[in-house]
């Protein structure tokens, strides 16, 4: 992910990268520990591959298309529901998400 950023010339984007693999992380594990799998909810099995397909949308970006911190920060979050929020089929755990564990990662 640093190597990518660094074709963008952009200190503030660059700064993201730590932040944005902790915040992943964070996110990661909250997700696995408030919402288990349960007999309703069999699909919510989340594991590593998640990780990697958030990476993979953000190693997708281009300087033209993602050019402020604010910009790169909103694809973060986008490709984050991609993969995570968007599997999610109850709305008590799509907001436990958006409303209460994105505003604590960054």
């Amino acid at each position: 992910m640093k190597a990518h950023v660094a074709t963008f010339d952009k200190p503030e984007i660059a700064e993201l990268v730590t932040k944005i693999g902790v915040g992943t992380l964070k996110l990661y594990r909250s997700i696995t520990e408030q919402l288990p799998r349960t007999p309703l909810k069999f699909h919510y099995i989340f594991n590593l591959r998640d990780l990697s397909r958030v990476y993979e949308g953000l190693l997708r970006s281009t300087v033209d298309k993602f050019n402020t911190r604010e910009g790169f920060l909103r694809l973060w979050r986008n490709e984050c529901e991609r993969v995570f929020v968007d599997r999610l089929v109850i709305q008590e755990d799509k907001d436990l998400v958006q409303l209460k564990v994105f505003p604590l990662i960054l």
